[in-house]
C-alpha cells in the first residue's frame, strides 16, 4: 500500500467520495447532537451534568468519526487538485485535518474539565460552589476559544481547496466559489465579536460547508472511473 505522506496518492476517487458523504452526514449529526453545549451557561451545565454529559460525549464520539472519514476525502480532493499547486493542496489538507482535530480536542477538554467541576458543584455549598460555577464559565470560554481556532483552520483549508478548484476541470467553478464563500463566512462568524450578523454567518458557513462536502463527494464519485489529470 502506498504511503499517504506529502505527494503520495490516496487511491480510488470513489473511496474518497464515499468517505466524504459519510463525513458530511456525521458532521451535521455532531453539531446537532452537541448543540446544547453552545447555548448553556457554565452553571446550567453543572446543574444538569447528568443530562449534559452523555450528549456531549456522544457529540465527541461522532465528531471523532467525522475526522476518521474526512481524512480520505481530503486526500482524494488533494490528489485531484495538486496539479494546480501541490504546496497549496497539501496545505489545505493540513489545515482541514488540524481544524477537525482541534475541534474534537476542544470538545474533549470541555467535557473533562466540566466533569470535575460538576462533582465539586454537587457536593459543596456556599463559596466553593460559587467558585465551581465561575470556573465552569472560564472552562467554557477557553474551550470555545479553542473550538473557534479549529473552525478558522477548517475555513482556511476549504478556502484553499476552493481557490484551487477554479477552472480545475474536475470540479465546477460554482462549487469552488461555494467553498470560498463558506470560508469567508467562517472568518466573519468565528473571527468577529458575537452579534446577529456573526450568528447568521456561522449558520451560513455550516450550510455551505455541507454543500461543498456533499457536492465535492458527488463529483469525485462521478469521476471515479476517469484517469487522473496529468
Amino acid at each position: 500500500m502506498a504511503s499517504l505522506g506529502v505527494g503520495a496518492k490516496w487511491g480510488n476517487d470513489r473511496i474518497g467520495a464515499f468517505c466524504g458523504f459519510v463525513s458530511g452526514v456525521l458532521f451535521f449529526a455532531a453539531f446537532f447532537v452537541a448543540q446544547q453545549q453552545f447555548t448553556m451557561t457554565g452553571e446550567q451545565i453543572l446543574q444538569s451534568f447528568s443530562t449534559y454529559s452523555p450528549t456531549a460525549l456522544a457529540g465527541l464520539v461522532v465528531f471523532s468519526l467525522v475526522l476518521l472519514f474526512a481524512v480520505p476525502f481530503f486526500l482524494s480532493v488533494r490528489d485531484v487538485l495538486e496539479n494546480r499547486n501541490r504546496l497549496l493542496a497539501n496545505a489545505a489538507v493540513a489545515f482541514l485535518v488540524l481544524g477537525f482535530a482541534v475541534v474534537a480536542a476542544s470538545l474533549f477538554a470541555q467535557v473533562a474539565g466540566l466533569r470535575t467541576l460538576a462533582d465539586i458543584y454537587a457536593r459543596e455549598t456556599g463559596a466553593r460552589r460559587d467558585a465551581a460555577a465561575v470556573t465552569a464559565e472560564a472552562v467554557l470560554g477557553l474551550t470555545n476559544g479553542l473550538l473557534i481556532l479549529g473552525l478558522v483552520a477548517l475555513s482556511t483549508g476549504v478556502l484553499l481547496f476552493g481557490f484551487l478548484g477554479r477552472n480545475s476541470g474536475r470540479f465546477p467553478n460554482w462549487l469552488a466559489y461555494v467553498g470560498m464563500l463558506s470560508a469567508i463566512l467562517g472568518y466573519v462568524g468565528f473571527g468577529l465579536p458575537f452579534s446577529i450578523v456573526t450568528l447568521a454567518a456561522g449558520f451560513a458557513f455550516f450550510f455551505l460547508l455541507l454543500v461543498w462536502i456533499f457536492a465535492s463527494s458527488a463529483y469525485l464519485w462521478r469521476s471515479g472511473a476517469m484517469p487522473a489529470s496529468p
